[in-house]
C-alpha cells in the first residue's frame, strides 16, 4: 500500500498519452550531429533566455520524520524544439517542538539535446546533503538516451535511461559506491486554461548490489493566480525510498505540499 500514491502517479503520463489523438503528435525530419549539440549545449548555459522560477512550500511529511515545515528553491530551465537545460536548488527546513526534524539541501543541473525528432542524449549530475538521513554527500552524476514519447506544445512526455555514478558519504563514516542505472520520467500537462500537471519519477538501480536502488517521484498541479502564469499556486505529492537505509531510519519519505511559485522569463 505504501507504493500506490508513486504507482498512481505513474499511470497519470501514460493514461493522458494514450487519450490523445495520434495526429497531434509532430514529427521532424532533421538529424542533427553530435557537434552541434555539444554546441547547443555550451550557448544554451552562456546565452539564451531562460526562465527562472522561485518558490516557498509548506509541506506535511510522514516516514523518517512526522512534522509540518518550510521549503524554498529555485530553477532555471530552458526548453526549445532541439534541447532542454535545467540547473536547480532546494533547501527544506523544519522543526517539531523546537527539535530539528528536516535539514536537507538538494543541487542540480541537467542538458538534454536531440539528433532525431524524439531520440537524443542526456547528461546530469544531483547532489544531495540531509543531515536527518545522516548523509554528508550524495552525489549521481548520470548519462544516457532521451526519447520523446510525445511532443506539443501543451503535452509532453520524455523518458531516459542511461548510465550512473551514486557516490553517498555518511555522518557514520561509511561510504557507499555503485554503478547504476538511470531511468526517469518526465511529463507535463496543460490539461486546461486553469492548470497544469507536471510528473517527475527517477528510478535508480545498483548494477553491483541488486537490492539497492533508490526511487524518487514528484507529482502535482498548478493552477494560475491571476490572469497570468507569473503567480501560480501548486498542490504536490513526493516520495522518496531508499530501500538500504542506516540503522534506524524508514525506507520511504512522504511529503505533501501546498507551494507558491513566481516565474520570471
Amino acid at each position: 500500500m505504501k507504493f500506490l500514491p508513486v504507482f498512481f502517479c505513474l499511470l497519470i503520463p501514460f493514461l493522458s498519452v494514450f487519450a490523445r489523438d495520434k495526429n497531434e503528435r509532430i514529427h521532424l525530419s532533421q538529424i542533427r550531429s553530435l557537434d552541434s549539440i555539444v554546441g547547443e549545449c555550451s550557448e544554451q548555459l552562456m546565452f539564451g533566455n531562460w526562465k527562472f522560477t522561485t518558490y516557498l512550500d509548506l509541506t506535511g511529511k510522514s516516514g523518517n520524520s512526522d512534522e509540518f515545515g518550510t521549503q524554498f528553491g529555485f530553477s532555471l530551465k530552458k526548453e526549445i524544439l532541439d534541447s532542454s537545460s535545467k540547473i536547480y536548488a532546494s533547501y527544506d527546513r523544519a522543526k517539531q517542538e523546537s527539535i530539528k526534524t528536516s535539514d536537507e539541501k538538494k543541487l542540480g543541473a541537467s542538458f538534454t539535446g536531440y539528433l532525431f525528432d524524439k531520440f537524443g542524449i542526456y547528461l546530469s549530475i544531483d547532489g544531495e546533503e540531509d543531515d536527518f538521513e545522516g548523509l554528508n554527500l550524495r552525489l549521481v552524476p548520470s548519462v544516457g538516451f532521451a526519447y520523446r514519447f510525445l511532443f506539443v506544445e501543451d503535452h509532453k512526455l520524455t523518458g531516459k535511461l542511461g548510465a550512473s555514478y551514486r557516490y553517498e558519504d555518511f555522518k557514520d563514516n561509511s561510504v557507499n559506491k555503485a554503478w547504476g542505472l538511470n531511468l526517469s520520467l518526465e511529463h507535463y500537462w496543460k490539461f486546461a486554461e486553469w492548470g497544469k500537471m507536471t510528473n517527475e519519477l527517477t528510478f535508480t538501480p545498483s548494477i553491483e548490489e541488486t537490492d539497492e536502488f533508490l526511487l524518487e517521484q514528484d507529482s502535482g498541479i498548478n493552477i494560475p493566480l491571476g490572469k497570468t502564469d507569473k503567480w501560480s499556486l501548486r498542490f504536490g505529492l513526493s516520495n522518496h525510498y531508499n530501500n538500504v537505509p542506516l540503522e534506524g531510519l524508514k525506507e520511504l519519505d512522504t511529503a505533501y505540499y501546498t507551494r507558491i511559485l513566481v516565474d520570471f522569463d
